[in-house]
């Protein structure tokens, strides 16, 4: 008799396994503290923008929070030298004051566009403006964008190019298409995503762009992106099915590349629900590209949509109001 009783429980234990296996991510441990970095002489503002050239980190633009502390064309630098470590003011955006933009870097180079008024809601905008590094100098961009203008949109350059696409309408719809930027010979190109989105994110493993999450409508995106710049073309991957991936699903998320083990994970930080009225997302997680797996990581102790993230010495640092957090694998 306790022999069957044994094998029973036994039996019953893998069943259970098998369940959890379907249902619950892996999870993986790490720590969230708070650093010095909260120090910086403003408030991160509401929906800016945020970009690294060399080992500065730059941010502004959006809702400052409270106003008092900051514009909405203020441009911070963070950097660290011999002689200088901390935040510097650089020279204000020169362009219209807006929420929403977009960023990409080329070189020593900041292009920043799109995004809609702050004061009016329906004014959105598809100008783009050159921020140069080295001169801590503005230009407008003499290229005009070929699309639509949007707001929620994202950004990110590779192999010296830069790369814009989706985003929501001023009509309410939202775009599924991409552009390709050559700083010599301005737009070119267009890929259509398989499915129109906002707020998605974006990140880079080992080479390769991989874009997820964001919304259309009322729902939450669950498909996964990597991109192929020869064909210049999105390849699906494998969705995120909610019996799999229970809470990973969001909106306005960041994301920062860690190397752990020799390899590279995307960790995801910060977002929320489409666009009901949630609470941000604690819950973290990272990207396995390998595997193309999700697993879980330590939830943060706070968190908002639109969050300021980015990796230094090979931890990960998420910026938001005046916190800062950091996280070490």
């Amino acid at each position: 008799m306790k022999v069957i009783f044994y094998i029973l429980i036994f039996c019953l234990f893998l069943i259970s396994c098998d369940d959890d296996e379907e249902k619950v991510i892996p999870s993986l441990d790490g720590e969230w503290e708070l650093t010095n970095f909260h120090l910086f002489p403003c408030y991160t503002s509401d929906k800016g923008i945020s970009f690294t050239i060399g080992d500065s980190l730059y941010m502004g633009l959006g809702i400052p929070f409270p106003s008092s502390y900051s514009s909405p064309t203020k441009l911070w630098r963070y950097m660290e030298t011999i002689n200088f470590v901390g935040w510097e003011a650089m020279k204000d955006f020169p362009g219209t004051p807006r929420t929403g933009a977009v960023a990409f870097t080329i070189k020593d180079k900041a292009y920043i566009g799109l995004g809609k008024s702050i004061t009016d809601e329906k004014t959105y905008y598809k100008d783009f403006w050159v921020y140069d590094a080295i001169s801590n100098s503005w230009d407008s961009l003499t290229f005009e964008f070929p699309g639509d203008a949007v707001v929620d949109a994202v950004a990110f350059s590779l192999n010296g190019m830069g790369y814009v696409g989706t985003g929501l309408k001023a009509n309410g719809l939202y775009s599924g298409e991409f552009y390709q930027f050559d700083p010599q010979y301005g737009w070119g190109g267009k890929a259509n995503m398989v499915l129109p989105k906002a707020g998605a994110t974006t990140f880079q493993l080992d080479g390769t762009v991989y874009l997820c999450f964001g919304h259309n409508s009322h729902e939450d995106s669950r498909d996964v992106y990597k991109f192929n710049p020869e064909e210049f073309r999105f390849i699906p991957l494998n969705s995120l099915l909610p019996d799999k991936y229970p809470g990973i699903t969001r909106s306005y998320a960041s994301s920062f590349v860690l190397t752990v083990d020799g390899q590279e994970y995307a960790y995801i930080a910060g977002g929320e629900l489409g666009l009901s009225v949630a609470p941000p997302y604690w819950y973290c997680c990272r990207y396995n590209y390998l595997k193309d797996e999700w697993e879980e990581t330590p939830p943060m102790p706070r968190s908002r949509p639109h969050v300021i993230t980015f990796t230094k010495d090979n931890a990960g640092y998420v910026l938001f109001d005046d916190i800062a957090y950091k996280f070490v694998p």
